[in-house]
């Protein structure tokens, strides 16, 4: 439908804002400008060419991108479009894809002028050819092993991919992946981590130019650590790190450290805090910072945490068991003597990395460091009977500060850069996910704890197992591959218990746990033909024996939990039923199963 006489007016005076504000370099109010402009006139090419430009200048170059794209198709005629789309891709450092568009622009710009003015459309694109040329020059100098490129198929590449292709057939920015699945907050992690490797990639070493000969020094975007580290807590799996990746992290290290002055790992977390509190006061003496401080002492904290945060990740990544765990140890030390020392300081003066969110996520990563250690490194009883209580510890913790605090402040959600969908990726992302994990950890340690107690207590802890890996599979997403490792974790210590279940209960928690993969096998490629689950062998067991009569009617129904979570899912904290997908999953499952559970637990 074509824009009315008054939108086109409301429009034009939003870009013209939106233009003024980019001139004073306010790049988050021009793209939201520019956003609301484009509502109004949907099939504007000037407007997603400026909102382009405006992403471009805040690093979100993926978004960039597509903006670009969507200018080059509503007007295939238009030279400009095409010269921010070479511009974009030169920044993504798709320098050859660049050239490429450059010709085209060439091409249409040439058409567009009349004779006289054909010779400055063709010097400014050979200018603009010139400068790439010589990057790709730079490139080819270094080291070849700079050049190395990580090609496999990662979840964060495949959804990124079929990203572009829904957005170059027309599909609007945002509508796929859908709010509250896994792959939206992959989707929204692989751009921040992308932007992040772009800054990454630009750290370099060298002559510092006017300076002696043999002056060097590093220079690169200081902020990448932030930006590397806060996509990695949207969701760890977009991580990914080549030899060259990590000489330029410890080049981005030395260069944040000279410019911050920050407290290195030799003083305990304590001790460290103490010391950043010591210059807090000098720096209220002085008089010299109206913040008290907090301006010069918040980036070097920042990054004392997000160093050993990111360390921690690294060592994740290297796959060596319990080499993780004392760098996630000391972020989340870190975090918790500073809210503790600095409990009455406003969070917005402390920064984000003292967020209960961003502790949040920490501790989720420490757990999960853990368990693995738990699994591959066994040490002595004691030891191990600590790092369950460690994990449970953590868990309880979640759970708890969820309970406290189960929604981003509404203050937060206001129209912008996504607008209220911007507000649903962080709950989604820091509340909701968090809390699943929470739960899975605690299934872990009742389960590892019933399997090595005594037998009275074995039919308690494995129940309470069961419950906890229920409960998570019903706080994940529907793509979540987790969930069906969840259930099939519940199924396991549910016949590791001994107690009575229904089996119809048995069979719907399998057709859900076998069922997942049609929500995820074309993206996690990792979870196809995976070796059987402990679960599946555990039922095979429990449905052919003879000891289990199927006899005590007022069993539990486990499935309950599922309907109860979804129900408050939806009626408690607001989410909508399709982004929360449970009749969805409980519509695909056997009809004769479902109505016989239905009708014990009186479904509603």
């Amino acid at each position: 439908m074509a824009s009315t006489e008054s939108q086109i007016k409301e429009s034009d005076a939003l870009k013209l804002q939106g233009n003024q504000a980019f001139g004073r370099k306010e790049f988050t109010a021009a793209h939201s400008f520019y956003t609301q402009a484009i509502s109004l006139t949907p099939t504007s090419p000037a407007l997603y060419s400026n909102r382009s430009a405006a992403l471009l200048s805040m690093n979100k170059l993926p978004l960039a991108l597509n903006d670009a794209n969507r200018a080059t198709e509503l007007n295939p005629a238009w030279s400009k479009a095409y010269r921010r789309k070479a511009s974009v891709l030169d920044a993504m450092g798709k320098y050859a894809e660049a050239k490429e568009v450059y010709a085209k622009a060439k091409e249409v710009g040439l058409a567009e002028v009349p004779p006289d003015g054909r010779e400055k459309v063709e010097a400014e694109i050979k200018r603009l050819v010139e400068a790439i040329d010589k990057k790709i020059e730079a490139q080819v100098k270094e080291d070849t092993s700079s050049n190395v490129q990580i090609e496999e198929q990662t979840v964060g590449h495949l959804v990124m991919k079929e990203f572009d292709r829904r957005v170059s057939s027309g599909e609007p920015v945002g509508q796929w992946p859908p709010s509250g699945s896994c792959l939206r907050r992959i989707w929204v992690a692989e751009m921040q981590f992308q932007n992040a490797l772009h800054s990454l990639n630009q750290f370099t070493e060298g002559q510092v130019p006017g300076a002696a000969p043999g002056t060097r020094a590093i220079f690169g975007r200081v902020q990448t650590l932030e930006e590397l580290t806060t996509a990695i807590l949207e969701d760890i799996r977009v991580a990914r790190f080549d030899n060259v990746s990590l000489d330029k992290i410890r080049m981005c290290y030395a260069l944040e450290q000279q410019q911050r002055n920050a407290i290195g790992p030799n003083l305990s977390p304590k001790d460290t805090i103490a010391a950043y509190n010591r210059r807090l006061a000098q720096a209220r003496v002085q008089g010299i910072d109206p913040a008290g401080g907090w301006n010069s002492v918040r980036p070097a904290l920042q990054l004392s945490i997000r160093t050993a945060l990111m360390n921690g990740c690294i060592k994740m990544g290297l796959d060596e068991p319990g080499s993780d765990e004392p760098e996630f140890r000391r972020s989340v030390d870190l975090i918790e003597e500073a809210r503790r020392v600095w409990s009455t300081v406003d969070g917005a003066i402390r920064g984000r990395t003292l967020e209960e969110t961003f502790l949040r996520g920490v501790k989720v990563l420490l757990a999960e460091a853990l368990i693995k250690s738990y699994n591959h490194n066994p040490t002595s009883p004691t030891d191990q009977k600590k790092k369950l209580a460690d994990i449970k510890a953590i868990a309880d913790w979640v759970i708890d500060s969820f309970n406290r605090n189960p929604r981003p402040p509404e203050s937060e959600r206001r129209q912008g850069f996504m607008g209220d969908d911007a507000w649903w990726n962080i709950y989604y992302a820091h509340y909701a996910t968090p809390l699943a994990k929470a739960y899975s950890f605690r299934g872990f340690v009742f389960a590892h704890t019933g399997l090595q107690v005594d037998i009275d207590r074995k039919e308690e802890m494995c129940c309470a197992a069961a419950k906890e890996y229920i409960t998570a599979a019903g706080w994940m997403s529907v793509d979540e591959p987790e969930r069906s490792n969840n259930l099939w974790n519940a199924i396991f210590a549910m016949c590791s218990s001994e107690a009575y279940y229904h089996k119809e209960d048995f069979r719907v928690l399998a057709d859900m746990a076998r069922g997942s993969s049609q929500w995820f096998d074309d993206y996690f490629l990792s979870h196809r033909n995976l070796p059987e689950h402990i679960g599946t062998t555990a039922l095979k067991d429990v449905l052919t024996s003879e000891w289990y009569p199927d006899e005590k009617e007022d069993a539990d129904v486990m499935v309950k939990l599922l309907r109860d979570v979804w129900k408050e899912r939806v009626t408690k904290y607001g989410e909508k039923e399709e982004a929360v997908g449970g009749m969805e999953i409980w519509g695909k499952l056997d009809e004769r199963l479902r109505t016989g559970l239905e009708e014990k637990i009186g479904w509603t």
